[in-house]
């Protein structure tokens, strides 16, 4: 029998500020001073950068009631910030040079100890995150920490729940990859994964690596789990391993070792201590492509416990994943994810396997839910991403996308994209 809860839905973005010619600037204090008082305040919060507000909505049973709410506090933020002269960049990075101010707290002053001038790079990228609420019983609300339970039908879905996730990581970050350029060079399709994951690429010469590539365990996807207590055990040690890290830079822990757990899980996937999975691997992007792809995954989630489908990862995912068969969904190796992690990071959809792996998984929810995702389906007949159209862009202004693009042409593109943000509004409840 499949357990019965209500399912809810929520998402958080991540936005940077400009101002009116398109560069990128420390915006985000006069935009915080700016909501005080109003009534989408509770939903506008601070982030690292002083380039970037983030901003949320209420959870909500379907996405079309989250997708409404979020709306209408995105068009009312997006207002209150034109009225003061900045505009709102929804895309995973500003292409330009200009680097941000830092916020101050002692959880970003503890980053600042450990990552190094790296942590200047945290703040010039932004992504969306995705919630979609825990079976109960998995997280326990006083302590804000991963409960122990033994048989348990709750248990058996949030693991494949959790490891379908995982295995989505390539596919959504494909469809929604927006950041080709990065500080005036095209690195690659997904160029704030590159910068924020344990990744490292060469290119003409040079080198990007990522800012937790000395640091895996807590900027990548650990692997797929198969009990409860190995994800609880595995948070206890990456707070453990923090702390020694900050004790290694002098830096004093009393305050940090007293935030709970699960905080420090910032890979792509999470248990969050709110009782949500918290799915925050992909790019910010436009509206549309946020939803439509959060529909992707509210579907899958909402089936894989509705049918009670087991989720496995095997050999077979490797040439079929996501197969069905015989209450199986197969799921590729997690050595096979990190293999396709990298091609969608920096081929995209000029990788005809991220395209297949991407089209199995559309396929997948159509053939569960008989639900279809038309933006996504348009984005799969075309193989053109927000990343796509952003080099075109820049191609049909003259640049070579191979060598470093002038910062007007950067500025430019994000205006363009910062005014679209403001257009679409209206649209997006359309698709909703």
């Amino acid at each position: 029998m499949a357990l019965k809860r209500k399912s809810m839905y929520g998402l958080e973005i991540e936005m940077f500020t400009l101002n009116e010619e398109g560069k990128l600037v420390n915006g985000a204090p006069d935009i915080l001073e700016a909501v005080k008082g109003k009534r989408i305040e509770k939903y506008v919060r601070k982030e690292l950068s002083k380039c970037m507000v983030e901003l949320g909505a209420k959870e909500k049973r379907s996405i079309k009631e989250c997708g409404f709410a979020f709306l209408e506090n995105l068009q009312e933020l997006v207002e209150l910030a034109e009225g003061i002269g900045y505009r709102l960049l929804p895309l995973g990075c500003h292409p330009g040079r200009e680097m941000p101010g830092l916020h101050t707290n002692s959880w970003y002053d503890a980053k600042k100890a450990v990552l190094g001038k790296d942590v200047v790079k945290e703040g010039r990228i932004s992504g969306f995150h995705f919630h979609y609420t825990l079976p109960e019983g998995i997280v326990q609300k006083k302590t804000e920490m991963i409960k122990r339970v033994g048989r348990s039908k709750t248990v058996n879905t949030f693991i494949h729940q959790y490891n379908f996730l995982g295995a989505c990581d390539p596919a959504i970050l494909t469809f929604c990859q927006s950041t080709p350029i990065w500080m005036g060079f095209n690195w690659a399709k997904d160029s704030r994964v590159l910068v924020y994951r344990d990744l490292k690429v060469t290119k003409n010469g040079d080198s990007l690596r990522g800012i937790h590539y000395y640091l895996p365990m807590f900027g990548s996807f650990s692997g797929y789990e198969y009990t409860l207590e190995d994800i609880r055990v595995m948070a206890d040690q990456r707070k453990t391993e923090w702390l020694k890290l900050l004790e290694q830079a002098n830096y004093p822990t009393n305050e940090i070792a007293g935030f709970p757990t699960l905080k420090f899980m910032w890979g792509p996937l999470r248990v969050n201590k709110i009782g949500t999975y918290e799915y925050r691997g992909p790019d910010m992007n436009h509206p549309p492509v946020i939803f439509a792809s959060s529909r992707l995954l509210y579907h899958a989630l909402k089936a894989i416990e509705k049918k009670q489908l087991n989720v496995v990862p095997s050999d077979i995912g490797i040439e079929e994943p996501f197969v069905v068969e015989d209450g199986n969904i197969y799921i590729p190796p997690h050595a096979t994810l990190r293999n396709l992690e990298r091609q969608s990071v920096i081929n995209g959809f000029d990788s005809d396997w991220v395209h297949s792996y991407c089209s199995a998984l559309y396929s997948l929810v159509a053939k569960l839910t008989r639900r279809k995702v038309p933006y996504l389906k348009k984005m799969l007949d075309e193989r053109k991403t927000v990343s796509d159209e952003i080099l075109e862009m820049v191609k049909k202004n003259g640049y070579d996308t191979d060598k470093e693009i002038p910062e007007d042409m950067l500025n430019h593109v994000a205006l363009y994209h910062a005014n679209r943000l403001s257009a679409e509004i209206k649209n997006t409840r359309k698709i909703l």
